[in-house]
């Protein structure tokens, strides 16, 4: 905490509320501080402001009468009345402003014309609010020439940041030059309050009216007079947050509590700084209008900042909702990956046995200890039991595993494209290169090629056994009729021996013999031949 002087004490007068006179009191605490009076916009004084020809009354200096200038004298007093309290309320609510900026640091200003002097606090409001840090400062001056170091180190930093500054020195603000402190202020609060978030005065007052629009007793006309019963500010809260100030129970005719309770909510719940009191705007009449323009800054950040960190946590809680569903897609993906494998390794083994078996198969095939019945069993069971049974299941699940491969490759290659991850992704596919269809077809004919290399190797074996068989039967009916031939010749052999004995001269001596030998000759021919 910075206090110089008699600062802590002027805050504590302050803030006993003892201020019958505004004017006066902040003359006591603050006799350093009175300078030349502010130029105030005051529509409701048009008239006290008026040179003294147009007034009522003229002055002395015009030829008038003593009651003529009398007014005029009283009509300066209070338009110099009036500026004194503006500029106090302005005061007090910078000075807030100030600690508002400053709390981050840890830092506090009681007396904010005082307290400045030493150029201290100024650097570290810059800093606060620029981001940037200054070179060199002087953390705690003890003359007037390192205050002034420290000013104008400040002043510098300001202009290097493209701010336009006028008739500001750093003795200046080591002097305690009200006016232009309060002017430097509005200055930085046009620059990092307002123009920072693309806005101005106007454009600010033009978002109040569009936001209020429609809300009973609200009527915005200007920053001087508009905000003095507090519905302005509560019905902006119920715009931006409903839930947290409920319009009905606000009254015009209650401006105190309006503006407490509105005043309360922008704290607790968006963290504005209290930059204002009820009191200060509860009462009909001219209101700092820099003041109020810088608490409705402040309200708009606020609101801003609500709903940007609301987008924030939306966009996170999307985020994280996406994260998990990637997770359990991740999971679903690896559970479909885990299975393919499994599949497609026992439908590889299943092919590698069949491949073995009908090799081997083929090989005893080919050896000449089959019989034909045996050969004719083996191409029922191939083709009945292997290819009517036991294969079409296999090949269904080929086909199937074909889908699944494509389904689990598509997975991942979405995944790499949602998380960038492509190394991973050509990884992980690559383990998937076994269960690929181009791998399980590979497979899968050379089982094939086995399976019919077998049945040829069968049906050859059919085949020759057939031909033997054939040959056996050929040979025992050559046999047969060899044998019958031979016989035949033999008989014909002795038949004809015969006869031609018979038919001898010498066999024929008498009618008797040849009778005979007809008889028996007739006979051969009946029977025997």
């Amino acid at each position: 905490m910075f206090s110089f002087g008699k600062s802590k004490q002027n805050a504590q007068a302050r803030a006993s509320g003892a201020q019958p006179n505004a004017a006066a009191a902040f003359k006591q605490e603050h006799p350093s501080a009175l300078r030349p009076k502010e130029k105030v916009e005051d529509k409701e004084l048009a008239d006290v402001k008026k040179p003294p020809s147009q007034q009522r009354g003229l002055s002395r200096e015009y030829g008038l009468g003593s009651e003529d200038a009398s007014e005029a004298a009283d009509a300066e007093q209070r338009l110099a009345t009036l500026r004194e309290s503006l500029a106090l309320q302005q005061l007090k609510t910078f000075t807030r402003w100030w600690n508002s900026v400053l709390a981050a640091r840890g830092l506090k200003v009681e007396d904010l014309i005082e307290d400045v002097k030493p150029g201290v606090l100024p650097l570290a409001l810059y800093e606060e609010l620029s981001g940037s840090l200054v070179r060199r400062m002087n953390a705690t001056p003890s003359s007037r020439f390192q205050m002034l170091e420290n000013q104008n180190t400040f002043l510098a930093a300001l202009k290097d940041k493209g701010l336009r500054l006028v008739n500001i020195g750093g003795a200046d603000l080591v002097d305690g030059n009200r006016t232009l402190l309060l002017g430097l202020t509005w200055t930085l609060i046009l620059r990092y309050e307002i123009q920072k978030y693309g806005a101005d005065e106007q454009e600010l007052l033009r978002w109040i009216k569009k936001s209020t629009e429609g809300y009973k007793d609200v009527n915005i006309r200007g920053w001087g007079n508009s905000f003095n019963d507090g519905l302005a500010f509560c019905a902006l809260i119920n715009k931006h947050e409903p839930q947290s100030l409920k319009y009905d129970d606000c009254s015009a005719s209650k401006p105190i509590d309006n503006l407490e309770r509105a005043f309360k909510v922008a704290e607790e719940q968006f963290e504005v700084p209290r930059l204002l009191e009820p009191e200060d705007l509860a009462h009909k009449g001219q209101q700092d209008e820099r003041s109020i323009i810088t608490y409705a800054a402040k309200l708009r950040q606020a609101f801003g900042e609500k709903e940007r960190e609301l987008r924030r946590r939306a966009e996170e809680e999307a985020a994280a909702k996406a994260a998990l569903e990637q997770a359990q897609q991740r999971e679903e993906t690896q559970r479909l990956a885990d299975d393919l494998r499994a599949r497609a390794a026992a439908l590889d083994k299943w092919a590698r046995d069949k491949e073995s078996g009908f090799r081997a198969a083929e090989t005893k095939a080919k050896a000449a200890s089959m019989g034909e019945d045996e050969v004719a069993a083996k191409l029922a069971e191939l083709r009945n039991g292997f290819r009517g049974v036991e294969k079409p299941p296999k090949g269904a699940e080929k086909t199937q595993l074909a889908s699944l491969y494509e389904k689990v490759r598509g997975r991942m290659l979405a995944d790499a494209m949602v998380s960038g991850e492509t190394g991973a992704t050509a990884a992980a596919e690559a383990t998937l290169e076994p269960a690929s269809p181009e791998a399980m077809q590979k497979r899968w004919a050379a089982m094939e090629a086995a399976e019919c290399d077998y049945e040829a190797a069968l049906l050859a074996r059919q085949q020759a056994l057939a031909s033997e068989r054939r040959q056996k039967e050929t040979d025992g009916l050559r046999d047969s009729v060899s044998s019958s031939a031979e016989a035949m010749l033999e008989w014909a052999n002795n038949k004809a021996e015969a006869l031609l004995t018979d038919a001898a001269p010498d066999a024929l001596r008498s009618p008797a013999d040849v009778s005979a030998k007809q008889k028996a000759l007739d006979e051969y021919n009946a029977d025997e031949k």
